[in-house]
């Protein structure tokens, strides 16, 4: 769960965090935070909560940096298709892979 931004050492303590969160927004403690609304102040919002919930805004940062567009991936699968043809169906993944990397490091020069 969330390895990469949360440790498996940290993770009973960031669960332990969770509830203790949970249980303050059922007992509605955040309603009367200034700008909880705004999404503007989202990021100040969280910076209020780093001191007394450290896991949760480290996995909130994680969050707050996620893509929003697939506009990579699809540009990915496009440039796979020039190198993947009838004529050069037998490459393998790792062909494949080191075809596009070297393609997308030399795209914009001209190599011959």
């Amino acid at each position: 769960m969330y390895n990469n931004v949360i440790s498996d050492k940290e993770r009973e303590l960031f669960v332990n965090e969770l509830n203790s969160f949970a249980y303050k927004f059922e007992q509605k403690e955040f309603d009367d935070l200034p700008g909880k609304n705004d999404p503007k102040s989202c990021i100040n919002l969280w910076l209020g909560f780093k001191e007394s919930y450290p896991f949760m805004f480290k996995l909130e940062t994680a969050l707050m940096v996620l893509h929003c567009s697939s506009v990579n991936v699809e540009r990915s699968f496009s440039n796979l298709n020039d190198f993947k043809t009838p004529k050069r169906n037998k490459l393998n993944v790792l062909s494949l892979e080191s075809s596009l990397l070297i393609y997308q490091k030399y795209k914009k020069e001209e190599l011959f």
